[in-house]
């Protein structure tokens, strides 16, 4: 189908790449396309795998959720599991979870009784603080996390005064505020990078190839401490 729409608007002589996204029947498709077009012409500029470009979006999709990956979370189940069985008070599972499970475990404590939400209020009117409440992310939306973790540095003074905080969590220290800074860096350009693909519809080999050779300080930096 593809083939004979290309051959009846006359462009076979003209494709040059196709974008798609990363769905295995792809490869067979640009496989299968070359051969149809070199049957028409033999030296043609579509060469098979090599003129097919991934979508930029769900690539970028990927490269924050390893990154996350490497940061090691904890799942979502199993905070809200910790909120639960917490019981107010420090346990040794919550001192081995890392500082971004913390700041969602942090969340998921205020929004899950009206009695701390009240706290929380008080305390930021208290001290002139906006009231804003800590945003929770969500499994299935990797830029929730960043949008999460960027909230916690904005709600930086009230976190620290919000007592709760010392019940559940140990203090959030100098190293942890500096390694939410550090992923919420990766994060922002993976974000920015992605609303800029999506919206401009920039899926093209123009605009994908800069964007790409630019993951690789960002990937390679992604596991450091």
């Amino acid at each position: 189908m593809i083939f004979e729409l290309l051959k009846e608007l006359k462009l076979l002589k003209k494709l040059f790449s196709i974008t798609g996204d990363n769905a295995s029947n792809n490869k067979s498709l640009v496989s299968e396309l070359e051969i149809l077009i070199r049957d028409v012409i033999p030296a043609p500029r579509f060469c098979d795998e090599s003129s097919f470009v991934n979508c930029m979006a769900p690539f970028m999709n990927l490269v924050a959720k390893s990154i996350l990956k490497l940061l090691n979370p904890k799942s979502f189940a199993n905070t809200e599991i910790a909120c639960v069985t917490a019981n107010d008070k420090i346990t040794p599972e919550i001192r081995a979870i890392s500082v971004v499970a913390r700041v969602r475990l942090l969340a998921i404590y205020l929004k899950s009784s009206l009695q701390r939400k009240q706290a929380w209020e008080t305390l930021c009117k208290e001290h002139n603080l906006p009231q804003t409440v800590l945003q929770y992310d969500v499994g299935t939306r990797w830029n929730s996390t960043y949008k999460m973790l960027q909230s916690s540095i904005k709600l930086k003074e009230q976190i620290k005064l919000y007592p709760g905080e010392t019940k559940i969590l140990p203090a959030f220290i100098y190293h942890d505020w500096h390694r939410i800074e550090q992923v919420c860096s990766v994060l922002r350009w993976l974000d920015s990078a992605t609303e800029t693909v999506s919206r401009n519809g920039s899926g093209e080999f123009l605009h994908t190839s800069p964007l790409l050779l630019s993951t690789r300080p960002i990937t390679s930096s992604g596991g450091e401490n």
